[in-house]
């Protein structure tokens, strides 16, 4: 799998620090908590849809010892090669271990900044990007602290969270609002586990809530915020992701038109919200 994780480039640089295991994910996952078992900082490449088969061997062999294996899944979302390839289903996995943080890059220069932060962790970490362009975006950047958003534009009708590329679509989507009138703040997550809550409340409290993500609501970004929003005031919250259900094949602009993931779309929901 060198050549799909990227890793060829690699290879050829330092060909004594790669181990290509095949695709063998449950053995690929415990030959890396052996690395680190013995001092090493193992950074394994798996597709996300795929990193499913190992979650027992994560569990086991890396979070209950406390290993720092650094994960880097891509195809961290819908792709063009189907159901058997979408990565729309594991955060859910990931946020029930414990041990384990969670990172989705909006950008270039954040995974960057994020493979950099990670490789000082005590525990395991997954960092999620998309097989996307990885431009960086031309808005705010604050300096990367475990746990903490970003706020990449300012707003006072809305709040639009985003994980990762995702931040792309609401940035659009926001553009489209202000031609309407409507004022919408973007944040970018960046962290999954550990969530920042604190300004997930604060901004719940103001205005409403919209999670945007390229996975399955059940289990991602729109179920934290479901979950923390439960029995709180707040001033509504609608989730954009994927149902759950199996997304079919297809260009990766129809199945996002097909689900009402375009930032076009995107912005008449909120508009219909705002009315409501």
């Amino acid at each position: 799998m060198l050549s799909g994780t990227g890793m060829l480039k690699f290879k050829e640089k330092f060909p004594e620090k790669v181990y290509d295991v095949g695709i063998a994910e449950e053995h690929g996952t415990i030959f890396a908590a052996g690395l680190a078992a013995g001092g090493i900082k193992p950074i394994v490449g798996i597709y996300a849809t795929f990193m499913q088969r190992a979650m027992d061997c994560v569990y086991h062999d890396i979070c209950l010892q406390e290993l720092p294996v650094i994960f880097c899944m891509d195809r961290g979302g819908v792709v063009e090669d189907g159901p058997t390839h979408h990565g729309i289903v594991d955060i859910g996995f990931w946020r029930a271990l414990p041990n384990l943080h969670i990172l989705q890059p909006r950008d270039a220069t954040e995974l960057r900044q994020m493979m950099n932060l990670a490789l000082d962790f005590k525990v395991a970490s997954v960092i999620r990007y998309p097989k996307t362009d990885s431009t960086d975006f031309e808005v705010p950047r604050a300096k990367l602290e475990l746990g903490k958003s970003e706020i990449i534009r300012d707003g006072q009708d809305l709040a639009i969270w985003a994980s990762g590329r995702e931040c792309k679509q609401a940035l659009e989507t926001a553009e489209i609002l202000q031609e309407k009138g409507i004022s919408a703040k973007v944040i970018n997550a960046r962290f999954l586990a550990p969530f920042d809550e604190q300004a997930l409340l604060a901004d719940s409290e103001k205005m409403p809530i919209i999670s945007l993500e390229d996975h399955m609501v059940n289990g991602g970004l729109g179920s934290i915020c479901s979950e923390l929003l439960t029995n709180k005031k707040h001033q509504g919250l609608v989730t954009k992701g994927y149902p759950s259900e199996i997304v079919p094949w297809g260009k990766t602009a129809d199945i996002r038109q097909k689900y009402r993931l375009q930032p076009e779309q995107i912005a008449q929901d909120i508009e219909e919200l705002l009315k409501k």
